[in-house]
């Protein structure tokens, strides 16, 4: 099992953010995924 597949996850006194990502190395694993970029402002 994956704990951390995709999105915001708490942990501990953190915060976590795992994406798709945009490609992949090694076998093509990523079918019928859609690649992601993500953009964070901080304030």
């Amino acid at each position: 099992d994956q704990p951390f597949v995709a999105g915001l996850y708490h942990y501990g006194k953190s915060q976590l953010y795992v994406n798709r990502g945009t490609g992949y190395w090694g076998p093509p694993l990523r079918l019928g995924t859609r690649s992601e970029i993500t953009l964070f402002t901080l304030a």
